[in-house]
Parts: C-alpha cells; structure tokens; sequence
C-alpha cells in the first residue's frame, strides 16, 4: 500500500511536536544545570549569602534553558512544504521539505501517535511531524496511523 501526504507545517505544528519532544527532554536537563549551578555556586562562591546564590543559579538556569534551548531549530520548519510518501511494499519511507530523501523502515527509532501528530523519530531528538489536521475525515487518520504501525513493526522484529 502507498499512501502520499503534501502538506505545510504550521507554527502551531511545530510548536506542539516541540513542546510533546521537550517534555520528555528537557525537565531532566533542567534539573540536572540547576544542580550543576548550585553546586558551582557553592564550590566558587561560598562568601555569599544563601538568597543571592539562589538568585544566581536561578538567573543562570533560566538564561541556558532558554538560550541554549533547541526550541529556534523546530521553528525553522514553520511553513515548510512537506511531501510524505510511505510505501509498504518497498520498506521505505520518503520525506521533503528541503530535499527528498529516503528511509528504510529498519532505521526509524520509535513512533508516536499524540494528540495532534503523528511523530516518527528518524533520531533520538529529530521527528518528521505529520499533522492529524491534514487529514479529511478520522478513517483516513486512522488508516495512515495503522499503515504506519505496520511498517514500522514490520521492520523491527
């Protein structure tokens, strides 16, 4: 079966496949820079009083999440124009937006169906986005979702 999808990534789109992405990612790195900090904190700064090392390590925390935060690569999408072939017959799943290119199934790490998106991860931290609002009627989400679960498990047993 080959199911094909053309479509334009919106702000909304890449915003919701962040936040679901981010979730997952990003509390445990912000607990991780905010023990970092409070521990440079403590080992540099030891003559200050324990209000203005909180506010330090906070102000710090907060600059590198926000700064640092892969949040401006997901934006870089909006308005992409994306074309989607998924055919079961030869394994392969093809994606643009820049350029074409061509998986096999056996390399897409995980899958998942959220509220909004469809998300197949190519790599740990990169998913194509395939929005449900694309589709016309539920059936047809619910076929292209089905399609998608049977080419990616078909591959990785």
């Amino acid at each position: 079966m080959i199911k094909e999808l053309n479509f334009t990534l919106t702000k909304r789109d890449c915003m919701y496949s962040f936040a679901f992405h981010n979730f997952k990612i990003n509390f445990k790195w912000f607990i991780f820079r905010l023990l970092f900090f409070a521990f440079a904190t403590f080992c540099f700064f030891k003559n200050l009083d324990i209000f203005n090392s909180i506010i330090f390590v906070l102000a710090i925390t907060i600059i590198l999440l926000y700064i640092i935060s892969p949040i401006t690569d997901t934006l870089k999408l909006e308005n992409s124009k994306v074309y989607i072939k998924i055919d079961s017959n030869k394994n392969t799943f093809t994606s643009s937006s820049l350029a074409v290119i061509e998986y096999n199934w056996s390399y897409i790490k995980k899958i998942y169906n959220t509220k909004y998106h469809f998300l197949i991860y190519l790599l740990k931290d990169m998913a194509i986005i395939i929005p449900k609002r694309i589709f016309e009627s539920e059936q047809e989400m619910n076929e292209t979702w089905e399609l998608i679960q049977e080419c990616y498990n078909k591959n990785k047993q």
